[in-house]
């Protein structure tokens, strides 16, 4: 994630780590924003979460659900750039594909 980017948690609004993507752990723990997941995350601040998590040995995709790792396949090219085959080369491998399979920021759809 670029510096000066601060990510804010869509419940209390308190500045977030950036391995979390849209509620921090404490509004989460405790069941707020169930309903608050309908506001889109762009793919590129998804990318940038889950090559944070990876980097310090997390599941890049771990808290992520199906429309997140979605978004997250739009930023990788073939054979990477459906949900299925990202999520199935993730779970076999535990981390992102090459970044020679990467798109460009234009790319990205």
């Amino acid at each position: 994630m670029p510096r000066g980017n601060t990510r804010r948690c869509s419940c209390c609004k308190k500045k977030m780590p950036s391995t979390r993507i849209s509620l921090c752990e404490t509004c989460q723990k405790l069941g707020m924003g169930l309903r608050m997941r309908s506001v889109a995350v762009p793919a590129t601040e998804i990318l940038a979460v889950a090559k944070e998590r990876q980097s310090l040995g997390m599941d890049p995709i771990g808290e992520m659900n199906m429309n997140d790792v979605a978004a997250l396949a739009k930023c990788f090219r073939s054979p990477y750039h459906t949900y299925g085959r990202l999520r199935g080369f993730i779970n076999a491998t535990g981390k992102l594909p090459p970044e020679e399979f990467e798109r460009s920021k234009d790319e990205i759809i």
